[in-house]
């Protein structure tokens, strides 16, 4: 499609185009304001789209100059494409997560210093409690949870046990 009335005729609102994978579709309603964040259906629908074009273009027209607001959405997860679009909107200071169903968010999360994320309201219970108080407790969590991480992929199996039991050949 070329222009918003190439499909409108065909399209009866902007969950029909989302959720057939028209991905072309989907940044046209997007530049024409039809895609928001009025329906959690669609913006799950555009997060899952894994096209990091399409998640910047929507997540750029939900921003105001500093702020980017993704409260009251249902998020059960906040996938990796999200993160990665978000450290790419430097000009954002401020995100709202808030009224969410996040259980924990992805440690990539972390590596935005400039960002202040609001998380009240979501269950986080993958998370210590101390850390849930705040982003400035969760951030720093999250990067010992990623450094940890990091060391666990060195450690070694080490198996004891007595002689002709089976352990090595």
């Amino acid at each position: 499609y070329e222009k918003a009335s190439d499909w409108s005729s065909d399209v009866c609102s902007s969950d029909l185009a989302l959720l057939h994978g028209n991905s072309q579709a989907a940044a046209i309603l997007i530049d024409h304001g039809a895609a928001t964040r009025d329906d959690p259906a669609i913006v799950q629908r555009i997060f899952e789209s894994e096209n990091d074009e399409l998640v910047t273009k929507f997540l750029t027209s939900l921003s105001n100059n500093r702020e980017l607001d993704l409260s009251n959405l249902k998020l059960k997860n906040l996938p990796i494409i999200v993160v990665r679009c978000i450290l790419h909107l430097p000009r954002i200071k401020l995100l709202n997560l808030s009224n969410n169903e996040l259980d924990t968010v992805p440690t990539l999360l972390a590596d935005a210093a400039h960002l202040d994320v609001n998380l009240s309201g979501c269950p986080l219970e993958l998370v210590p409690e101390a850390n849930r108080a705040s982003w400035s407790k969760m951030r720093p969590y999250l990067l010992s949870v990623r450094n940890r991480t990091v060391l666990w992929r060195e450690h070694k199996l080490i198996i004891v046990g007595d002689a002709g039991s089976g352990k090595t050949r």
